[in-house]
C-alpha cells in the first residue's frame, strides 16, 4: 500500500494576507476565493483547454484570475494582495 493519498491543499491566500469577501455579491457574500473555486469547477469555466477535465493547474490559474479582476475592481479591499495557493 502507497503513503501517497493523492491530496492537494488549497488556500485562500498566503500566510501574510486576509481572505477576502466577494462584495460584488451583494446581499450574497461569500468568499471570493471560496466561489471562484466553486465557479471553476461547477460551471466548468476553469476547463481553458476545453477538453471536459479541469486540472489542478487549471483551477488554479482561474482562481488566480478571478482574484486578480476583483483586485483590479476594488483595490481598496486587496492593499495585502491575494495569492491563492
Amino acid at each position: 500500500m502507497s503513503d501517497d493519498v493523492g491530496l492537494v491543499t488549497w488556500t485562500a491566500v498566503s500566510p501574510s494576507q486576509l481572505a477576502l469577501i466577494d462584495e460584488d455579491a451583494a446581499p450574497n457574500y461569500r468568499g471570493l476565493f471560496t466561489a471562484s473555486f466553486a465557479d471553476g469547477i461547477e460551471k466548468g469555466l476553469a476547463d481553458k483547454n476545453a477538453n471536459g477535465v479541469i486540472s489542478n493547474q487549471e483551477l488554479l490559474d482561474f482562481v488566480r484570475s478571478r482574484a486578480e479582476d476583483y483586485c483590479k475592481r476594488r483595490p481598496e479591499r486587496c492593499e495585502m494582495g491575494v495569492t491563492p495557493v
